[in-house]
Order: C-alpha cells, then sequence, then structure tokens
C-alpha cells in the first residue's frame, strides 16, 4: 500500500467515524431530549390552564360561602320577606361584580325558588325569577344535596346552554348553625371571556367542547381513548411549529365532563435546533483540528521520521566508507522500496569489493591494479547513479513534505478568516464567552500553523547545502541582537572577543540567534543580564551563554533538546519546541557538542563546542531557522 493511500485511508477513517458519531449524538439523545423537554413543557403550560379554571371556580364558592351564612338570608328565607330586603343582590350588582357571574339564586329546603337573577348573555339582560322554573336547562337538583352545614359543592356543571362553573352553599347564620334554611347558588357560563383570563399570562390557545353533549369535533374524538387516570394528558403534532395538549376536566360528580385543548407555539424545538446549529458548528471546527493534528502526528510518523533515518544512514555510509551497514526499514510503500534497493545496492558493492580482493593474491600487481581501478570507476560511476537516486528520492520526498505542509496550512488559513469574520460581524451576538472561545480557537490555530512550519523545517534538516566561508563571530552577534531587539531591561555582555572560524554564516546565526532568543523569551527578572563567552579548550571553542532567568531543574536538561519539546503549558508561553533541537542538529554537524547547566530561579548557561581545526569542521546541511 502506498504513502498517499496510507494518509487517506486514515483520514477518511477519522471523519467517518466523527460523522457517524455525531450523528448518532444528535438522532438519539439530543434531539429526543428536546422533545422530552418541549412535552414537559407542554403539559405543564396545561396544568396552569387547568389552575386557573380551578381559581376561577374558588373564587365564586367564596363569594357563595360569604353570602350563604348571612343571618340576612337567613332570616329573609326564614320570613319570606320581599325581594327589596336584600337589595344588594340586584341587577346592577351582578353586572358589576368581579365574578361576572351568570346567575344567583336562592332556594329553599323543599327545592323552590325563593329569589333569583339570571343574567342571560345571549339576550343581554334579566330573566326574572318567575321565569327561572320555565328553563329548562337549568336543573340544580343535584346542587341541593348537603352533608353538613359547611359543605359545598363547587365545580364545573353541566346545563342545557353549556358548561357553568358553579358553587352552591347551605344557607345558616352567620355562626354556621343549623337548621339549613335552603341553598345559595351562584355561577357563571364557561364561555370565551373566561377562558381568556384563564390563559391571559399563558401563551397558548385554549378551546374546551363538553363530552356529553356530542359537540367535539371528529378529529378530537379519538383523543379520549389516550387519556385516562394514568396518563392525564395526550400531546399531539399537528404541524412543525404547533403542539395541541389535551387533557379531561371533572364536573362536580368527578365524571369527565369537558375536552380541553391547549395550542402552543413550540419554542423550545425552535431553541433546540439553533442550539444544535452553533453545536455543529463549533464541532465541525474541532473536527477540523483534529483531523489537521492526525495529519500531523501522521507525517512525523511516517515521512519525516523513515526521512531521518534514509539521511542519517547515507551520511554514515559517506563519513565511513563503509558498504556493510544495512537500513533497518520495513515498509511497505516507496520508502520501504527505496530501503530494500538501496541495501541491494549495498550488498552488491560489498560484493564486488569481496571478489576485488580474493583476485588481487592471484593475479599480478599491474593487472589486478588496472582491474582493479576499471572495476572500481564502474562501481563508483554505480555508486553515483545511485546516489543520485537517491538525492532524487530525497528532493520527492522533500516536495512531498512541502505539498503536504501547504495541504495543512490552507484550511487553518480558512478557519483563522471565518473566526476573523465571526469576530468582527458578529462580535455584539456572541457574548463575553463566544469572543473568549473564538480566542482561543484562533491560537490554537496559530499554534497548529507554527507546529506545521516547525515540523517542515525539521524534516529539511541535512537537505539544504551552504559554503563554508571565513566568519568573525563578533559581526554574526552583532547581526543577531539587531534581529532580536533586546529590551531596556536586559543587559547583554561580550565576556572575550570572539574568534573567527570557517563554518556557514546563516547556521552559526541560527545557533546564537535560538540561544540568545530563548534567554530573553524566558527573562523572569525586572533586570535581566545575558552574557556570551568563549573560550579555547581541548582542541576546540567553547561557546557559553549565560542568563539570570528562571532556570531549569535537572531533570529536564536532555528533555529541551528534543523535538517538540516546551516547560511551559503553550496556553501560557506560545512555542513550538523545535528551535533546541535545529541547534543540536546544526552543532553536532559540526563534529561539536551543546549541553545546558542551570539551577532553578538562578539562571542557565548554555555551551556548545565547535573544532578549531578546518579539517574536523564537516560541510553540513543544514535547515536554517531563526526562530523557535
Amino acid at each position: 500500500m502506498s504513502l498517499q493511500v496510507k494518509i487517506l485511508v486514515i483520514v477518511l477513517a477519522v471523519v467517518s467515524l466523527y460523522a457517524a458519531f455525531d450523528y448518532a449524538n444528535q438522532k438519539f439523545f439530543i434531539l429526543p431530549s428536546f422533545v422530552a423537554m418541549e412535552h414537559g413543557e407542554a403539559q405543564n403550560t396545561m396544568r396552569r390552564c387547568v389552575g386557573a379554571l380551578r381559581r376561577e371556580i374558588s373564587e365564586i364558592d367564596n363569594f357563595t360561602r360569604s353570602w350563604a351564612a348571612s343571618d340576612q338570608i337567613y332570616k329573609f328565607i326564614e320570613h319570606r320577606k320581599t325581594s327589596q330586603s336584600i337589595s344588594n343582590l340586584s341587577l346592577e350588582f351582578l353586572a358589576n361584580t368581579n365574578e361576572n357571574l351568570n346567575i344567583i339564586c336562592i332556594f329553599d329546603v323543599d327545592g323552590e325558588v325563593v329569589w333569583g337573577q339570571i343574567y342571560d348573555s345571549g339576550a343581554k339582560g334579566k330573566i326574572q325569577i318567575d321565569e327561572l322554573s320555565k328553563m329548562s336547562w337549568f336543573q340544580p337538583q343535584s346542587l341541593l344535596e348537603y352533608k353538613t352545614a359547611q359543605s359545598s359543592i363547587a365545580g364545573v356543571f353541566i346545563t342545557g346552554q353549556g358548561p357553568m362553573l358553579i358553587s352552591s352553599r347551605p344557607i345558616v347564620t352567620n355562626k354556621n348553625e343549623n337548621p339549613i334554611r335552603g341553598a345559595f347558588i351562584a355561577g357563571k357560563f364557561l364561555d370565551d371571556d373566561v377562558l381568556e383570563t384563564a390563559t391571559e399570562h399563558e401563551p397558548v390557545d385554549l378551546k374546551v367542547w363538553t363530552v356529553a353533549d356530542g359537540h367535539i369535533p371528529a378529529e378530537e374524538k379519538e383523543v379520549l381513548n389516550h387519556i385516562n387516570a394514568e396518563s392525564q394528558f395526550h400531546i399531539r403534532e399537528d404541524r412543525s411549529d404547533l403542539l395541541h395538549v389535551y387533557s379531561l376536566f371533572s364536573d362536580i360528580h368527578g365524571t369527565p365532563a369537558l375536552l380541553m385543548r391547549a395550542d402552543i407555539q413550540r419554542d423550545v424545538r425552535a431553541r433546540g435546533i439553533g442550539w444544535l446549529i452553533r453545536s455543529n458548528f463549533i464541532s465541525n471546527f474541532g473536527n477540523g483540528l483534529s483531523v489537521m493534528l492526525v495529519l500531523l502526528l501522521l507525517l512525523r510518523r511516517k515521512v519525516v521520521a523513515p526521512l531521518e533515518e534514509l539521511t542519517s544512514h547515507v551520511v554514515e555510509i559517506g563519513k565511513n566508507k563503509g558498504v556493510t551497514a544495512k537500513l533497518s526499514i520495513e515498509r511497505n510503500d516507496e520508502i520501504g522500496t527505496l530501503a530494500k534497493e538501496f541495501n541491494h545496492m549495498v550488498e552488491q558493492l560489498a560484493k564486488a569489493r569481496e571478489k576485488l580482493q580474493e583476485q588481487s593474491y592471484s593475479l599480478g600487481k599491474a593487472e589486478t591494479t588496472t582491474r582493479m581501478l576499471d572495476d572500481v570507476r564502474k562501481r563508483a560511476e554505480e555508486l553515483e547513479d545511485a546516489y543520485r537516486k537517491l538525492e532524487d528520492a530525497n528532493q520527492e520526498l522533500k516536495d512531498f513534505a512541502h505539498i503536504v505542509s501547504h495541504d495543512l496550512k490552507a484550511p487553518l488559513r480558512g478557519i483563522r478568516t471565518v473566526c476573523d469574520w465571526i469576530l468582527t460581524d458578529s462580535a455584539d451576538k456572541l457574548g463575553e464567552d463566544g469572543k473568549e472561545q473564538m480566542q482561543l480557537l484562533v491560537t490554537r490555530v496559530e499554534r497548529m500553523h507554527n507546529l506545521i512550519g516547525g515540523v517542515l523545517q525539521y524534516s529539511q534538516v541535512g537537505c539544504l547545502e551552504e559554503k563554508k566561508d571565513r566568519v568573525d563571530l563578533n559581526e554574526i552577534i552583532s547581526e543577531v541582537i539587531d534581529m532580536i531587539g533586546f529590551p531596556e531591561n536586559i543587559k547583554l555582555s561580550i565576556e572575550e572577543e570572539l574568534p573567527v572560524i570557517e563554518c556557514g554564516q546563516i547556521k552559526i546565526m541560527q545557533v546564537f540567534g535560538n540561544l540568545l532568543g530563548n534567554a530573553v523569551k524566558h527573562m523572569d527578572k525586572p533586570q535581566g543580564e545575558v552574557k556570551v563567552g568563549c573560550v579555547e579548550e581541548d582542541g576546540f571553542w567553547k561557546f557559553s551563554v549565560d542568563d539570570n532567568g528562571p532556570g531549569i531543574e535537572e531533570e529536564h536538561f536532555e528533555r529541551i533538546f528534543r523535538m517538540f519539546q516546551t516547560l511551559k503549558p503553550r496556553d501560557q508561553f506560545e512555542s513550538t519546541g523545535i528551535g533546541l533541537t535545529v541547534v543540536k542538529k546544526i552543532v553536532e554537524s559540526y563534529s561539536g557538542r551543546v549541553w545546558v547547566e542551570s539551577k532553578l530561579g538562578e539562571g542557565s548557561v548554555f555551551y556548545f563546542t565547535l573544532p578549531k581545526q578546518e579539517a574536523q569542521v564537516s560541510n553540513a546541511k543544514v535547515e536554517v531557522c531563526v526562530s523557535q
């Protein structure tokens, strides 16, 4: 399987797994939770509507209680006085009372009407007492059955003209003393005004039908089969933006008498969909960053590491002039094929060499020398051709790394642009938390961009050849200082005159640039000091960069020279963790070494050595990078 196919398969697997998880999460968890929340809120709304009707009944019952326990009414029944004796119960009072009652009646113990007024909402007028007995729609017998003097019959009462909210209490003295002289009844029709009052604080449209008279619409009758003692409510979705919530309301006998329907706008579902949109937006950003991270790690493992091993092996063969070492790369892609062919070439060269040695014993010196020269020339040409092929392969891998890096950086630039648009155009809608999250996302994108650049730079170590010149390090230090820009609170001093050495100018600038740049960036003292020194030691120039910064714990002395290693969280201090790794590569390419000595809280001293003799300075290939 080729390298490109491997990368494609892994990316597709990651994206597919995320998409499947996201779909299942929304379908089976998020959306059902919003529906359940919406249904629960709808049931609570219907409960509040039912409670409002019960409060209406309670207000009528309070009115009835205040008049039924009245000595004036009690004496009126006892002596059958004229209606003027209770003039407070006039039509004007009936029309102006807060209860807006439709009926007030007084019955004696035999069930005969003693006094009463009915306000006919249809006729908009008063019905006299002698007409009350002729009204077949009002049958009060069930309202006159009391068990005690404190008894109350209140609730829904079905009449021929529709449901009525009614209350009936026995007529007794102010002290609720027996005997009972009759009944005081008051009520109002359950009309649109009452329903409007019951829902004035609820954004619903409430409709009521009487169960017994068959006035329920055909499409609503099926609902009665779903409402019982265990399930007090039934919810039906009529449209995508409307819920119908049904419930039954019992009459004074406890029998279901009214079918109630509340039409409720689906605000909860709309809010849920809006939340899902925002969630998906953030989730997609996270998914994109995850894919970028996977690609970065894949590039490191599948491309950079094998490239380093292959390059190091070739350099080792060039240094030691040996042809017996073999590459240990076991892969089934292009890099593995290249390693196998290279090992085969080395093996053939080794066999040819052995063959030449065997022939030298049996042939004369002249003939042997001639043949050896011819064979060596031929093998040299083969080796040159092999190196040329290897350089072509390295160039292809380098181009591939550039292409992958470009493809990784392009989506990051798109993400950064979208974030800038959102912060510019919708800052007032995000709120402080939203702005903070967007700024955090921008920081993560910039960090990913720097990491990709650092990986690309590190992958090119050993790929660029720089000409060696005689370099005055005093001039190099001056250029590095100008490039870094030392702040006023940090003092830089050169302890000794620096030597002139033969090396790559840009390479040595990178070494001092990274070491001095780190000293400036990590300085935690108000008055910082940085010292640069150089001494001669055992045929090497030993350079030092000393600072009085925060210092480094001894357990981290080796770790800081590794790839992507930083001592502070990247949320606190932005760094790629590549600078010291590149410094180590450059110094070691010149047969030197680099190390650190430090005490926590007192500062650090970074040392590196370079050979004095020109013959010990190899023409190494190092990627140029002056930022960490």
